[in-house]
């Protein structure tokens, strides 16, 4: 059991050991070619127009490119594929984003010796572009102190250079412990919301009981109120409406109109005396003329008897004369 948990162990150094130095060359290789890449694209056109021409070096630097972007590309396609993985994560012999170390060995080689033919300006100005980077790097990261001499030996800015990106590891992973924990805290924050509501919904609904009771102990006594108002209101009206009444009269009979219907109303008077006096002799008329009538009617029936007498005689008359 202690054997093999020593072997294990053994083994996890080993593999740690290799893994920090494929990460190692990997930073230093993407750092090479990082600057080199901007350092051609911005820098070798005046180095050529100060040579003032172009030579077999054009074509050495176009295989350069491409050398650089197939290498690119291959980086770039490894980290997307390690992008859920932790940046810790790795496997022996290979990089962190998933380049062995014998294509990072091989692009560097050829990129050294592709370096060997450039200008001279060139090289120089990839080598103060890579100086200036790091040393930038190391000042934001660790500024000097008072009356301390700036490092310039290239293997302390190596190492400050990898101090700097193990503290950016550990930054970045309290950055996620705290993104946890304000996780956290906005679900107890929804939480808390949620009993709050609650407590809302009980105290609304104790309110309505309480509402509902007072509502039922003065019920008499808001109704007889609100009796009262609307009866107080029903006179208001009642009088708002008898003076638009006055208004209206006042508006319609104004005096001219008034004495024009007292002119009109004294010659209907006139009229309705004249016929009254009309209507008398009529009257009279008729009712001489309803007291010939009776006399008319007795004289009408006395003839009717006379004629039924007559009818009789002559069927006595017929009678008699059949019987013969």
């Amino acid at each position: 059991m202690d054997s093999s948990a020593a072997q294990r162990g053994t083994t996890g150094d080993s593999s740690d050991a290799e893994l920090t130095v494929a990460k190692t060359a990997y930073l230093e290789a993407r750092t090479l070619y990082d600057a080199l890449y901007h350092v051609t694209l911005h820098q070798l056109a005046d180095v050529v127009s100060q040579d003032g021409e172009a030579s077999s070096d054009d074509q050495e630097f176009q295989a350069g490119k491409e050398l650089w972007e197939s290498v690119s590309k291959r980086v770039a396609i490894s980290e997307a594929k390690q992008v859920h993985r932790h940046p810790l994560n790795g496997v022996p012999g290979k990089s962190p984003f998933g380049l062995d170390e014998k294509s990072i060995d091989d692009a560097n080689a050829g990129f050294l010796v592709w370096m060997k033919e450039l200008p001279p300006a060139l090289i120089s100005a990839v080598e103060s572009h890579l100086q200036s980077t790091c040393e930038h790097l190391v000042a934001f990261a660790f500024p000097p102190k008072k009356d301390a001499p700036a490092p310039t030996s290239s293997a302390v800015i190596s190492a400050k250079a990898l101090e700097l990106g193990a503290l950016v590891r550990s930054r970045r992973e309290k950055l996620a412990k705290e993104e946890e924990r304000v996780w956290e805290a906005k679900r107890a924050y929804v939480d808390l919301r949620v009993r709050h509501a609650e407590h809302l919904s009980r105290i609304l609904d104790l309110s309505g009981e309480i509402l509902l009771q007072y509502k039922l102990g003065h019920l008499a006594a808001r109704d007889a109120a609100y009796v009262e108002y609307y009866l107080a209101v029903l006179d208001g009206m009642r009088l708002k409406l008898r003076i638009m009444k006055l208004d209206t009269l006042r508006s319609v009979f104004t005096p001219e109109r008034v004495a024009e219907l007292s002119q009109s109303r004294a010659a209907l008077l006139t009229s309705a005396s004249r016929m009254d006096a009309h209507l008398r002799r009529v009257r009279a008329e008729l009712a001489r003329y309803e007291s010939a009538g009776e006399e008319f009617a007795e004289m009408v029936a006395t003839w009717e008897k006379l004629d039924e007498m007559v009818e009789a005689v002559k069927e006595d008359i017929e009678r008699l004369q059949g019987g013969t």
